[in-house]
């Protein structure tokens, strides 16, 4: 989609001028270019969400691994649903 079809698909004008101005066109390339900006890859967390004794002990050993650094585990996991940003990604 070109930036002039992204201008008129977001102003939502049926006939609009194919000229734009210096600002017009670096706001359009730059929110095309954020629309076709590719995702990170999804990944699993690290941590086991369940009430067993084995994923108790498994998430104990990670714990023990970062030296029960919690911040510091939760950082390692940056695109999964457990980052600190996770809130803000599209799941």
């Amino acid at each position: 989609m070109s930036p002039a079809q992204i201008l008129k698909k977001i102003t939502r004008v049926p006939s609009l001028p194919l000229s734009l101005t210096e600002a017009e066109s670096w706001l359009v390339q730059t929110i095309y270019s954020v629309l076709h900006t590719p995702l990170p890859q999804i990944q699993a967390p690290i941590f086991t969400f369940e009430m067993t004794p084995e994923a108790a002990e498994q998430n104990f050993h990670l714990l023990d691994h970062y030296k029960f650094d919690l911040g510091l585990a939760i950082s390692k996991q940056a695109y999964s649903p457990v980052s600190y940003s996770s809130k803000s990604l599209p799941w």
